[in-house]
């Protein structure tokens, strides 16, 4: 289950914040906030250690912000696209209101396509 998760989060966040919200480097930084504070929400911090590696919440959010690599993010929507910001919000908003169950089985909001359009 985290297995899919992690992985999952981690490929899905790299499309989402390539080109999110305010700035894309806002955006970015804030769904890889979000994506970690739903995982600590929905699984057990041991789990999430074992599975993951991430030993806090902190650690999370730092290594999705590395990994989606926020400092640059403006420069990752793809070429032939441009970065929407309203789409970007509203990614942010549709992923923190995913129940557990959601989180667990790697689901990712559909709004979370549409931020490099």
């Amino acid at each position: 289950m985290i297995k899919v998760l992690g992985f999952g989060l981690a490929s899905s966040l790299f499309l989402l914040g390539a080109c999110g919200g305010n700035s894309p480097q806002d955006e970015c930084n804030k769904i890889a906030s979000v994506a970690c504070s739903k995982l600590y929400q929905c699984v057990d911090p041991a789990t999430i250690t074992s599975t993951l590696g991430f030993t806090s919440q902190s650690q999370c959010t730092d290594s999705y912000q590395s990994t989606l690599h926020c400092a640059t993010a403006q420069a990752n929507c793809p070429a032939g696209t441009t970065y929407n910001g309203a789409a970007a919000d509203t990614c942010v908003n549709d992923y923190n209101n995913l129940a557990c169950n959601q989180v667990a089985s790697g689901t990712k909001p559909l709004s979370c396509g549409q931020v490099c359009q």
